[in-house]
């Protein structure tokens, strides 16, 4: 799946900006004008920063729907239990985080099993308004090949039965991940896991 980052970065922030500003003014309160920030629309939820990164998520996740849809003529989504796209033969999971100071180095998902193998990891930076920037990367985790081992994996909180887990990429995976959009950081001989960085529209 080829995505070009020149015109990815040309045309996310215009679609994203405008389906921001849609949400957030299909929040403005009866009798007012002002229109709500996003602190200001999930004030009162006891998960903000979760119903926050799943209305997001949802937007990106659209734009790259259409975006390839636009350019390689497929439809690609295929929503479902354990993936969200169908590419070719290929199942895929999209999985997205708000990117903290501009760098990620996890994704927090529901139980850890069941997961498809092949990811479209996204990390995105945002203000009060709209989307800010995005990392995208591809890597395909599945395991028991013999022609590569894999060492990263969804693994659960703090006991299996928590009801999330967490996937970081370790470092000797890292040239299995296919960067997309962003770049890798560069990190010191101690870092067991890679952190990625956003790049900004």
């Amino acid at each position: 799946m080829k995505i070009t980052k020149k015109e990815t970065l040309t045309e996310a922030p215009k679609y994203l900006n405008e389906k921001c500003f849609n949400i957030r003014e299909a929040h403005i309160e009866y009798g007012s004008i002002k229109i709500p920030t996003f602190p200001q629309i999930f004030a009162n939820s006891n998960q903000s920063g979760q119903d926050q990164t799943k209305m997001l998520s949802s937007i990106i996740n659209n734009f790259l729907y259409g975006y390839i849809k636009k350019y390689k003529n497929v439809d690609i989504k295929q929503e479902a239990n354990n993936h969200d796209a169908l590419y070719h033969i290929n199942f895929l999971e999209f999985k997205s985080t708000l990117a903290k100071n501009g760098f990620v180095k996890e994704w927090i998902g529901n139980k850890a099993s069941n997961k498809t193998p092949i990811h479209v990891l996204i990390a995105y930076t945002c203000n009060d308004t709209t989307i800010t920037g995005l990392f995208i990367g591809v890597i395909d985790l599945t395991k028991g090949r013999k022609d590569r081992e894999i060492y990263s994996g969804w693994k659960h909180g703090k006991s299996e039965n928590s009801s999330y887990s967490k996937l970081q990429i370790d470092i000797r995976d890292d040239d299995k991940m296919h960067v997309l959009i962003g770049k890798r950081k560069k990190l010191t001989a101690i870092n067991k896991y890679q952190h990625y960085e956003v790049e900004m529209f």
